[in-house]
């Protein structure tokens, strides 16, 4: 039994399951590999093992502007923003500077403040590519599509044919409910580099937004071969299965990468979320029963399925 979702409601379905990875693991712990924040710059060539005021002040907008980008792939958002702050106070057009903070934000969440800082650099200098390409993401990601589709624009005036350009222009479509647009850009891509793997991954979305499981699947498949570690297509594919209406594979899947009671919650939720609320309720009391203490997510689930029971017997 496939899934029947409508419209708009389905795609937006489709990019909740698909294009936050594991957003639906609940509760679960993380690893997280980041070298700790109070972490020292030693090893790095140029990097004082603790920055003070002189000597930021001594260097030059260049090499402040190298230290942040070393202390981003860190993972010291803190050091690494003190020093492309210090860049621009020596150098206002210094367009890497302003993407660098736009990278910090995003990747803390705060898509306001990347946005800013993106069409400050784009406005900086209009010639330049990067900046409209980050630009367009940061706004695709807050919703505000419409914005994103002029920066993305200014963007392929600048490089149509640019694989950056080509690929957001390809996911934008797809969020904007085109997906028979965005389909040929994904094969121009991979055409020119065919062993993309999230290129490919992004192709099954695609198709899974046509409802084109079958199709949806083989892509997965074709991506887990190239890359075995990526969550993210190990978690579209289970999504896809269950789709389909194949709950073994699906939870057989969503199991190997994030747990049992974890692959019954993600199964209801995609239950619930297209209105299967027997199905859903069955799955997620399987959930609890398989860890009825950790996974609180499952019991908010099953709440959420009561009410929308309740709401459709008040109809």
């Amino acid at each position: 039994m496939k899934f029947q979702c409508a419209g708009s409601l389905f795609r937006v379905f489709i990019f909740i399951i698909c294009c936050l990875a594991l957003l639906l693991s609940g509760c679960s712990k993380s690893v997280n590999n980041r070298i700790p924040s109070t972490a020292t710059a030693a090893g790095l060539a140029g990097l004082p093992e603790e920055p003070n005021e002189n000597s930021i002040l001594n260097k030059t907008s260049e090499e402040l502007l190298a230290s942040g980008h070393a202390y981003l792939s860190m993972q010291n958002p803190g050091l690494a923003r003190m020093h492309f702050s210090a860049a621009i106070q020596k150098d206002p057009n210094l367009v890497d500077a302003y993407i660098g903070l736009g990278t910090i934000e995003q990747k803390s969440g705060n898509l306001g403040g990347a946005i800013r800082f993106f069409a400050k650099a784009a406005e900086t200098d209009p010639t330049s590519l990067k900046p409209f390409v980050k630009l367009s993401r940061a706004l695709r990601q807050d919703s505000k599509l419409d914005q994103a589709e002029k920066a993305i624009l200014k963007a392929t005036e600048l490089a149509p044919d640019d694989l950056d350009v080509l690929t957001e222009r390809a996911i934008l479509h797809d969020q904007q409910g085109h997906p028979q647009h965005a389909e040929p850009i994904y094969r121009q891509i991979l055409e020119r580099d065919p062993k993309r793997a999230d290129i490919i991954n992004n192709l099954g979305v695609n198709y899974m937004l046509q409802e084109k499981y079958a199709e949806a699947i083989d892509l997965f498949r074709q991506a887990l071969q190239m890359d075995r570690s990526v969550a993210r297509t190990k978690n579209n594919l289970a999504t896809a299965y269950a789709l389909s209406g194949d709950e073994q594979n699906a939870l057989r899947v969503f199991t190997g990468t994030i747990g049992k009671a974890q692959a019954y919650n993600n199964l209801g939720y995609l239950y619930m979320t297209s209105g299967r609320l027997d199905d859903a309720e069955r799955v997620l009391q399987k959930a609890l029963e398989l860890n009825p203490r950790f996974y609180t997510r499952a019991q908010e689930n099953l709440d959420r399925v009561q009410h929308m029971r309740a709401v459709n017997l008040s109809r």
